[in-house]
């Protein structure tokens, strides 16, 4: 859907005439594109007649071009499907009820959400009252090791209701309890039945569906059973970069009039977000979500304890490089943070796996010096490259190459600090024409 939905914005761009064929060429496009992403035949049909009709009674705003206006049209009729507003979450004390199928990706959201509201402050548990999955509760202990917040359940308990009365008694001071309820199949009634007498008891001011994004279509079905049942307040879809269909679960929920509150970008704990219509369809449409990367940048270097003053001061050394890997990886793959730069259709899926891997050898490496090395890389000689070659199992060549790239790294730090922008605009073009390599 992303390479396709490209595709159309860059025949607008490239054609020298804007005419009534180029608008019934693109408008085919656009349809048979979100019928394929699993959006509903009927709401296709009204976006794209809506779009015809706009350019036909409009005309461009001064100063706009028609090429313009029509991009920033179809940018706004996808954003209005997709529902338009951004979420705001509630930024003080409160209980949030999760609820959803098997397979949608429920236990890790719990996981996910609980870390997204951890890491603004609020100190946050996750409570499992799902007594019918097996190892259910170890599972979130897991999830919740990762993500660094307390776990409560009861692994040999049989009935939801007191697992959730027992503990909503022990975790009274935390500021956002979130509440891990069972799954089914399918929506029936014994599963309903069950989540009806936890929400009573809770009376959470968030109940959100977790929906995967595979869902497709279906995803309204079943937001409208759980909405009629116990009222739910928002979606969150998981699986969003994996799934093709994404545009049908979010366009769904939508239908549903349900918001989409979070979405879920990546299997790591926290690559997950508000969602966002603008933003998710400027990254459909091509457009870098230079914003999101920024706070992913900022997120990244405080918790690497990364500090870019002392690096632009002098203080490069092997310990800095290993804090840039571990930040870059916080950041998320390389692809999420090409395609936010605007840049990923120059960089080949391979170049970008053979980076990823380099980065981790480069790490093991780096776990292999000693305290002295990393503080005083002039140290390095020839015994030192073979030892840290045998501790991490690479070669002498590997480490060499590492320190090539450290040297690289150290050039660049100091001509940045020289305030030569030529050299930064060197540097994007590097990445441009070389992919990952341009920088690993």
């Amino acid at each position: 859907m992303l390479d396709k939905l490209q595709g159309v914005m860059n025949k607008i761009t490239k054609s020298r005439v804007i005419d009534e064929e180029l608008i019934q060429e693109i408008t085919k496009d656009i349809q048979r594109i979100l019928i394929q992403a699993d959006v509903s035949v009927e709401l296709v049909k009204e976006l794209t007649d809506d779009i015809k009709e706009k350019i036909k009674e409009k005309k461009p705003p001064k100063g706009v071009s028609k090429k313009e206006y029509i991009t920033k049209l179809i940018y706004n009729e996808l954003k209005e499907v997709l529902g338009g507003e951004e979420y705001k979450p509630k930024m003080k004390s409160h209980d949030i009820l999760l609820v959803g199928l098997y397979g949608s990706g429920k236990t890790t959201t719990v996981a996910k959400l609980a870390q997204f509201y951890s890491k603004r402050g609020m100190k946050t548990c996750a409570i499992t009252t799902d007594v019918d999955r097996p190892a259910a509760y170890e599972q979130l202990q897991q999830l919740g090791e990762k993500a660094d917040i307390d776990v409560y359940g009861e692994p040999e308990a049989k009935e939801a209701f007191k697992v959730l009365e027992k503990y909503l008694k022990e975790t009274e001071e935390y500021d956002v309890r979130i509440i891990d309820s069972a799954g089914r199949d399918n929506v029936n009634q014994e599963l309903l039945n069950e989540i009806k007498q936890l929400e009573k008891k809770l009376k959470p001011e968030e109940t959100f569906l977790v929906a995967s994004a595979d869902t497709g279509q279906t995803a309204k079905r079943i937001a409208n059973d759980f909405n009629n049942e116990i009222g739910i307040t928002g979606v969150i879809v998981t699986k969003t970069d994996t799934s093709a269909k994404a545009g049908g679960a979010l366009t769904a929920c939508s239908e549903a009039e349900v918001p989409v509150a979070f979405i879920g970008t990546g299997e790591k704990i926290d690559e997950f977000k508000v969602f966002n219509a603008e933003d998710f369809v400027a990254n459909l449409l091509g457009k870098p979500d230079l914003g999101e990367l920024l706070k992913r940048v900022q997120r990244a270097t405080q918790e690497t304890e990364l500090d870019p003053q002392e690096m632009m001061k002098g203080k490069y050394d092997f310990q800095t490089f290993y804090k840039q890997l571990e930040a870059v990886n916080k950041m998320g793959s390389l692809s999420k943070i090409f395609n936010a730069l605007g840049i990923q259709n120059k960089i080949s899926k391979e170049e970008l796996q053979a980076t990823e891997e380099k980065m981790q050898k480069y790490k093991y490496m780096l776990d292999s010096m000693t305290n002295e090395e990393l503080k005083n890389p002039d140290l390095m000689n020839q015994n030192r490259k073979q030892r840290i070659a045998n501790g991490s199992g690479r070669t002498q060549e590997e480490v060499k190459e590492l320190i090539e790239h450290f040297n690289k790294g150290k050039k660049m730090i100091k001509r940045l600090k020289g305030g030569k922008s030529r050299d930064m605009k060197k540097m994007m073009q590097q990445m441009q024409k070389k992919g990952g390599g341009g920088l690993f």
